[in-house]
């Protein structure tokens, strides 16, 4: 098999970190809104009640730990898993071969090699730190861009595109960016507007 693409990384820190971070944003993207929420919904109870000093208090005390927990969900979730997954603890390496009709994922935890046909990526993510590719709907692996060898992230982009016919979605996308296709969908807007105006008046004459 011919390899276009390479990327060799390692079940570190920081890899879990971002799985966590993208299960998350992903997973369950209005969690954080809703709890802050809550949180801020007890605080506010607790603040207009004023007799109850018991209830007060008690309010107040579970809408603050709604808020640290908003907070600390990431760092709770991380040492959990930190402390039970093998590959973690012992940072061990993984490797990802791309070549044209299939790729290789060889995981020296998994000691062997495992071929994956393009057709089984579900989806692809990505953001300024890593690639996300999603195997059959429930299997995330999480390729940093700075790991990968033989082209560039355009490249390996436009690649997966072709090979899988999917569309990659941008986890973050950078002001000027959303601005620029803010003001180029109202453009197209205003085209479309015009041409249906245009019709109405050919139709009258």
């Amino acid at each position: 098999m011919t390899i276009m693409y390479k990327a060799l990384t390692q079940h570190t820190d920081q890899v879990l970190k971002d799985f966590i971070r993208f299960t998350y944003k992903v997973k369950h993207p209005k969690a954080k809104i809703q709890l802050s929420i809550m949180g801020i919904g007890f605080l506010l109870l607790a603040l207009f009640l004023k007799d109850e000093l018991r209830m007060r208090l008690v309010l107040a005390g579970v809408g603050l730990l709604i808020l640290v927990f908003v907070l600390t969900r990431h760092l709770i979730v991380f040492r959990r898993l930190a402390r039970k997954d093998e590959r973690y603890q012992k940072k061990t390496n993984i490797e990802f071969k791309f070549g044209q009709a299939e790729f290789i994922i060889a995981d020296d935890f998994e000691d062997g090699e495992r071929k994956v046909k393009y057709s089984e990526i579900t989806d692809i993510y990505c953001d300024k730190r890593n690639l996300y590719l999603l195997l059959n709907g429930e299997e995330l692996q999480v390729m940093p861009w700075q790991d990968f060898t033989g082209g560039s992230t355009e490249e390996i982009k436009r690649f997966l595109i072709l090979k899988t016919k999917r569309k990659i979605k941008e986890l973050y996308i950078p002001f000027s960016d959303r601005l620029r296709r803010i003001k180029a969908g109202m453009k197209e807007a205003e085209v479309m507007h015009n041409q249906k105006i245009g019709e109405k008046q050919n139709k009258k004459e």
